[in-house]
């Protein structure tokens, strides 16, 4: 299943999200935004801009340009599938977790 992208879908979501296909990993890029994960996903899939902060973070660290966040994407592209996952095991492996 695909996650469906938001309204803010651009050229810097096409751009971080070719960054991270090529190698880059998540946890890079929460590493170099201080962002976590969730907020990284939100980019990616255009369901949020990063701020001005976050961007010039983004232009440093990977070459996405800060105004590329405004911009509609310059060819066409899909953000990367979201990995089929059972709800259950998630909650049985939280539930191990936690020991309850």
């Amino acid at each position: 299943m695909s996650k469906p992208t938001g309204p803010y879908l651009s050229e810097g979501s096409r751009l971080l999200s070719a960054a991270v296909r090529g190698g880059t990993t998540v946890r890079a890029v929460m590493a170099a935004t201080g962002a976590d994960d969730g907020m990284v996903s939100r980019w990616i899939y255009g369901h949020r801009r990063p701020g001005r902060a976050y961007a010039a973070k983004l232009a440093a660290s990977f070459g996405v340009p800060i105004e590329s966040w405004d911009a509609e994407p310059t060819s066409p592209w899909s953000p990367p599938r979201a990995p089929d996952v059972d709800p259950n095991a998630v909650a049985d492996t939280a539930l191990a977790a936690t020991g309850t």
